[in-house]
């Protein structure tokens, strides 16, 4: 059965994780710099409160990942906490079998347990793939944060 983990920068899953995103998400670093740029990320008084590398997993085996951040927010006037979900990945040995959408749904259930707000998913993959999830593209023109 599926786990949700936490995932410490230090542990082998860790650099597991790291290995298999590299090559999409190295933004121009090597993968020493890569490694060193997400385990700082973790390290930062904000990283530290407001930041989990998780992956969902059964036994060994990854099944996908994510960041998943909580945010403090205001809308209409009123003060609410916003998971953010970004940098999901699925293996490619994993890809097909509905593990992202249960890693999704899984932090977004404990996300509500926890009296979270809304969500918001980063995404470079097609928007059409999340809607089932009941996420939607909001217009780039349309959003101001401060």
């Amino acid at each position: 059965m599926p786990q949700l983990i936490n995932v410490d920068s230090s542990s082998p899953r860790h650099a597991d994780i790291l290995d298999q995103t590299f090559p999409i998400w190295h933004e121009g670093l090597g993968r020493e710099a890569y490694g060193r740029w997400n385990a700082v990320q973790l390290k930062t008084p904000w990283g530290r409160d407001r930041l989990r590398r998780v992956a969902w997993v059964e036994g060994d085996r990854l099944l996908a990942s994510a960041k998943r951040y909580l945010f403090d927010a205001v809308l209409d006037g009123e003060p609410i906490r916003v998971l953010v979900i970004g940098a999901v990945f699925t293996p490619p040995s994993e890809r097909g079998q509905g593990h992202a959408p249960a890693l999704i749904a899984r932090l977004m259930a404990d996300a509500a347990a926890e009296g979270v707000a809304a969500a918001v998913l980063f995404s470079e993959i097609g928007a059409s793939y999340y809607e089932p999830l009941g996420f939607r593209v909001v217009p780039r023109t349309t959003v101001s944060l401060d």
